[in-house]
């Protein structure tokens, strides 16, 4: 590491590491200063783990459990190294000294410039301190510098990949200049899953959620925009108007075929070779893989279907995505006085239909949860008490498809 700094950036690092640090001294500064030695010593991507994992295990060794908060770090991470390079240049070339610049920016960064990307729900959730979650409000604005991918994907240790295409919520802000307030709104979201499914984390799965609204383009539609349900109501690959045929852009304008293409390029095509090349690696390691598609819905929704759906809708295309055996298991699923259907109205999306190839131990399941299961639909606000009641069907689906694939490969 360059020597260009008064205060003695490595020692810190060492004595939190040994874990001699005095606990009084382990403050937001002191946070800070490691997250700025270790982006140094070791990049962007490796330095945001190093120094999640030595803050966690230091506050766990001195008991101050509540110390640690994974996306509340990786937020200021984040918002920090924008700042020093905004105001110094590149962090690692700048003669000015680091920790006089660091605590000037420090001075006037808090949770609140935090809250610019993130609801206050998200960020308060058990599942955002326990680990990152990607921004529901605005994205970085070094998101092309640091972190390009338009997903988050996490590795896992299980043979279960689950994917929430329909759970991201941010709109490019030249997208979001076209956007009607109902667009802007984008209320057809799968609300809250990556909170919901957190327990995934536990079971070992691998897991990928999308940055951007389904209404700047829908990843789990075929890119040629081939319709999915033919002779029923469809959505199309960049959605022109919601659910309830609202107007998503202003004028009854629509994505001319440019933005549509580069839509493809940058979110869609990316999003898809991460499952593709995650699938291939969990074949690899275990022999076999499992693919959920966790989806969630309003439980009435006209322009679909009539009356009110049921709670659990699975879909695995008619049995074509799933071997036999799955297939019997995802029929003889147990949902606890929940009511559920396989292949009703929603058999699966292109992402289900895709990606099965249960010929080669690779199997895909939609799951379509409908939202009156753990939201309160009105105020399109998260219901505890429903969530609780619903996450153990949940995660005893997860466990019966991980011991699917271990006797099965």
């Amino acid at each position: 590491m360059q020597n260009f700094s008064k205060f003695d950036f490595e020692n810190l690092a060492n004595q939190v590491e040994e874990r001699t640090l005095a606990p009084e001294m382990f403050d937001h500064l002191a946070h800070m200063r490691l997250a700025v030695f270790y982006y140094m010593k070791l990049g962007f991507n490796d330095g945001l783990y190093e120094v999640l994992s030595q803050i966690r295990q230091y506050a766990n060794h001195i008991g101050a459990h509540d110390k640690y908060h994974a996306t509340l770090s990786y937020a200021l991470y984040r918002l920090l190294l924008e700042r020093l390079e905004e105001n110094y240049g590149e962090i690692k070339e700048t003669g000015q000294d680091l920790d006089i610049a660091l605590k000037e920016q420090l001075s006037n960064l808090n949770k609140s410039h935090v809250l610019e990307h993130y609801t206050e729900f998200t960020l308060d959730s058990e599942a955002a301190k326990q680990s990152i979650i990607l921004p529901d409000r605005r994205p970085f604005d070094s998101d092309s510098k640091y972190e390009p991918e338009p997903y988050r994907l996490e590795k896992g240790s299980q043979p279960v990949l689950i994917s929430m295409p329909h759970n991201g919520t941010l709109i490019p802000s030249a997208v979001l200049n076209t956007m009607t307030d109902a667009g802007k709104g984008v209320a057809d979201t799968d609300w809250y899953l990556r909170i919901l499914y957190d327990f995934m984390r536990e079971e070992g799965c691998y897991f990928i959620t999308p940055k951007y609204s389904r209404y700047v383009i829908d990843l789990n539609r075929p890119a040629d925009g081939a319709v999915l349900y033919p002779g029923a109501n469809n959505t199309e690959l960049c959605p022109t108007s919601t659910f309830a045929f609202e107007r998503i852009y202003q004028d009854s304008g629509s994505p001319t075929e440019e933005s549509i293409n580069s839509r493809i390029d940058a979110i869609w095509r990316p999003y898809h070779q991460a499952i593709a090349e995650t699938l291939d690696e969990i074949k690899q390691i275990y022999g076999g893989a499992v693919l959920l598609e966790a989806h969630s819905i309003a439980s009435q929704v006209p322009r679909f279907f009539d009356g009110t759906l049921p709670d659990f809708n699975f879909g695995t295309n008619e049995g074509k995505s799933c071997s036999n055996s799955l297939a019997k298991l995802i029929e003889e699923f147990e949902t606890d006085g929940y009511s559920k259907v396989e292949n009703g109205r929603f058999k699966g999306g292109y992402i289900t239909r895709h990606y099965g190839r249960p010929d080669e131990n690779i199997s895909t399941v939609q799951l379509e949860l409908s939202q009156r299961c753990y939201m309160d639909e009105n105020s399109l606000s998260f219901n505890s008490e429903k969530a609780n009641a619903v996450t153990p069907v949940l995660r005893n689906l997860i466990v019966q498809l991980k011991e699917f694939v271990n006797l099965n490969v």
